[in-house]
């Protein structure tokens, strides 16, 4: 029963996670778009790029556990 709990929390940690760097995506995006500068555009840009594969790839299992 306590490994059903552990692994439920786990879950919800890499869900919690991934909606997180979701969220921090579209902030960088926000400033990027209102950013008065070209480097401070590019640097929101890069940042939301960062945020956006972290997002993706939380739901992903980790290569050591992938079978090819």
């Amino acid at each position: 029963m306590l490994l059903g709990l552990a692994v439920g929390s786990e879950a919800m940690t890499r869900e919690a996670s991934r909606i997180y760097f979701a969220r921090r995506a579209a902030e960088e995006q926000e400033r990027a778009e209102t950013a008065p500068d070209r480097i401070t555009r590019e640097a929101h840009s890069r940042l939301q790029r960062a945020y956006v594969e972290r997002a993706s790839v939380g739901d992903r299992w980790p290569a050591k556990d992938v079978v090819e």
